[in-house]
């Protein structure tokens, strides 16, 4: 039997759940993931430009990133730049373009 692939909108933040295989999955912005969380990318929300300039970064598919810094104010949907782990890499994002990275939170 095919699972079902369902998605549902939560509060209008920008967070998605999917049921794969009988298993929630819980997407949400990288901009949202507090400092010092762990997330994998699960998809990019953009046009063609922002996603060849994000995976030039290694922000792709399967990736796991981690928040190390938030600059800028508390709440996620104002304020200064995010500093991504990725990789072996640190880089920083400006928020809209990290509303744009869609993660799945992971313990670690």
């Amino acid at each position: 039997m095919k699972a079902s692939l369902v998605k549902i909108s939560l509060k209008g933040d920008g967070a998605t759940t999917k049921i794969l295989g009988g298993r929630e999955v819980i997407e949400i912005p990288l901009a949202m993931l507090p400092v010092g969380a762990k997330g994998k990318i699960t998809r990019i929300c953009g046009g063609r430009g922002v996603i060849r300039r994000l995976s030039e970064m290694a922000f792709i598919k399967g990736v796991e990133v981690k928040v190390t810094h938030s600059h800028g104010s508390h709440n996620p949907r104002h304020g200064g730049p995010l500093v991504i782990e990725v990789k072996d890499s640190r880089v920083a994002l400006g928020r809209g373009v990290a509303m744009k990275v869609m993660v799945e939170e992971i313990d670690g």
